[in-house]
């Protein structure tokens, strides 16, 4: 169970409760584009709220990443070692969640070290949302027929799970 504060509306920030549950999965392409698509090992990550209030709708978020977070597993660290997962997580069309986990496995109990980190790490993910904004509003300034995507390499995961299940969305 992981506790975090959630923006509730404009005016309400409340602390939920999350279960959250992960789970590594494979997924080969169709047999006829094996030859041009490789096979992705991918993360599932499921969130739903605890204890939801009366009156309001549980939170539920899922993520299925190319990227793989192990939250407990260190896999043999080094001496030091700091592991960040960004998970973005889109709610409507214009809106995202956007959860960031941090972690190290050295000085632990040193105050001074986890409020640096924060410092940083808030830092860090200010600059994110500067840049999201900017790019949903020029998004949003943009008539659709003249949106295109530009795809890197590092979005194929992301890229191939869409058309997946785009595909089968259609039946």
């Amino acid at each position: 169970m992981h506790s975090i504060e959630v923006r509730i509306d404009n005016d309400t920030v409340e602390r939920v409760t999350l279960d959250i549950r992960y789970k590594r999965i494979h997924v080969c392409p169709p047999i006829g584009k094996q030859k041009r698509y490789p096979a992705l090992d991918l993360t599932v990550i499921h969130a739903s709220e605890v204890g939801v209030p009366l009156g309001r709708k549980p939170i539920l978020w899922k993520l299925v990443t190319g990227h793989f977070f192990a939250l407990t597993d260190w896999d043999s660290p080094p001496d030091t070692r700091i592991r960040t997962a960004h998970l973005p997580t889109p709610e409507t069309a214009i809106s995202t969640h956007y959860f960031i986990h941090h972690a190290r496995n050295f000085a632990t109990q040193d105050e001074q070290v986890a409020r640096l980190m924060h410092q940083q790490l808030s830092a860090a993910f200010t600059e994110d949302v500067e840049a999201l904004t900017a790019i949903e509003t020029l998004v949003s300034a943009t008539a659709p027929d003249d949106i295109y995507e530009i795809s890197l390499a590092s979005d194929r995961a992301g890229i191939a799970m869409r058309r997946s299940l785009w595909k089968k969305s259609l039946g």
